[in-house]
Protein backbone atom coordinates (compact mmCIF):
# COMPACT_ATOMS: atom_id res chain seq x y z
CA UNK A 1 0.00 0.00 0.00
CA UNK A 2 0.90 3.38 -0.92
CA UNK A 3 1.25 6.30 1.61
CA UNK A 4 -0.09 9.61 -0.20
CA UNK A 5 1.31 11.80 2.67
CA UNK A 6 5.05 10.15 1.88
CA UNK A 7 6.46 12.65 -0.06
CA UNK A 8 3.94 15.31 0.45
CA UNK A 9 5.15 18.74 1.65
CA UNK A 10 4.37 20.15 5.32
CA UNK A 11 0.87 20.79 5.87
CA UNK A 12 -0.30 24.68 5.51
CA UNK A 13 -0.32 24.52 9.36
CA UNK A 14 3.34 24.04 9.81
CA UNK A 15 4.90 25.79 6.87
CA UNK A 16 2.86 28.82 8.08
CA UNK A 17 4.54 28.39 11.64
CA UNK A 18 7.83 26.72 11.12
CA UNK A 19 9.70 30.61 10.98
CA UNK A 20 9.73 30.15 14.78
CA UNK A 21 11.58 27.10 14.49
CA UNK A 22 15.30 28.09 13.92
CA UNK A 23 17.54 26.32 12.07
CA UNK A 24 19.20 23.75 14.16
CA UNK A 25 16.76 23.37 16.51
CA UNK A 26 15.56 20.21 17.72
CA UNK A 27 11.63 18.88 17.03
CA UNK A 28 9.75 16.59 18.42
CA UNK A 29 6.50 15.46 16.06
CA UNK A 30 4.11 12.96 18.00
CA UNK A 31 1.96 10.90 16.10
CA UNK A 32 4.76 11.81 13.05
CA UNK A 33 2.47 8.75 11.24
CA UNK A 34 4.87 8.58 8.25
CA UNK A 35 7.04 11.42 9.31
CA UNK A 36 6.47 14.02 6.20
CA UNK A 37 7.08 16.79 9.30
CA UNK A 38 9.94 14.76 10.38
CA UNK A 39 11.54 15.22 7.12
CA UNK A 40 10.55 18.42 6.40
CA UNK A 41 12.14 19.80 8.58
CA UNK A 42 15.23 17.47 8.96
CA UNK A 43 15.49 19.08 5.51
CA UNK A 44 15.20 22.55 6.70
CA UNK A 45 18.51 21.57 9.11
CA UNK A 46 16.75 20.75 12.55
CA UNK A 47 17.37 17.68 14.72
CA UNK A 48 14.17 15.58 14.59
CA UNK A 49 12.56 12.93 16.88
CA UNK A 50 9.05 11.51 15.22
CA UNK A 51 7.30 9.16 17.41
CA UNK A 52 4.41 7.04 16.71
CA UNK A 53 2.50 4.08 17.98
CA UNK A 54 2.26 2.59 14.85
CA UNK A 55 5.84 3.70 13.32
Amino acid sequence: MTDPHHDAAASAWVQRWSHLVPIGASVLDVACGSGRHVRWFAARGCRVTGVDRDA
